[in-house]
């Protein structure tokens, strides 16, 4: 099983990556947390790979709705690459 992984976005759009929520929120100039969790593995014909649920949460670990910015997930896998834009 792969753990949950916390994304920390910082207000000048740099990316950490944290293992545990404490960790996570611990950190001055934060923005947004992204929560990744795995759900399963999909088999297909040819490939097999994981499938990943993405959060945005507060510091409590409760659901955030996305206020300002967009993000654009650049890769899916064991480990997730994303970029953060502020308007």
């Amino acid at each position: 099983m792969i753990p949950t992984t916390y994304y920390c976005i910082f207000t000048n759009g740099q990316i950490f990556k944290a293992t545990t929520l404490n960790e996570a929120k611990s950190f001055p100039n934060l923005e947004y947390l992204l929560k990744v969790d795995y759900v399963k593995h999909y088999q297909s014909m040819v490939h097999a790979y994981p499938i990943f649920k993405y959060q945005l949460i507060n510091d409590d670990g409760s659901d955030r709705d996305l206020i300002l910015g967009t993000f654009k997930l650049l890769s899916i896998g064991e480990d997730v690459t994303t970029s953060a834009n502020y308007s």
